[in-house]
């Protein structure tokens, strides 16, 4: 399921802090834009190098895209 394969790109961008952001965006609601939107914020906050936030950006708009979510 598309969750599941989202949650493991947080985990595997971010480690255990993956699994605490997605719980946290999961109760906003997860939509195209709430995911894009929270990844550009790890680039302004210098959270992840601009690779690794290219990388997690691809990944999780494909999830989205294949799994049809919002």
């Amino acid at each position: 399921d598309w969750e599941l394969k989202l949650s493991r790109a947080f985990q595997e961008a971010l480690g255990p802090m993956g699994v605490i952001e997605f719980e946290e965006i999961k109760k906003q609601g997860i939509t195209k834009t709430t995911i894009l939107d929270y990844i550009q914020s790890l680039r302004t906050l210098h959270v992840l190098e601009i690779k690794d936030i290219k990388k997690f950006k691809e990944t999780a708009t494909r999830i989205l895209e294949e799994g049809n979510a919002p």
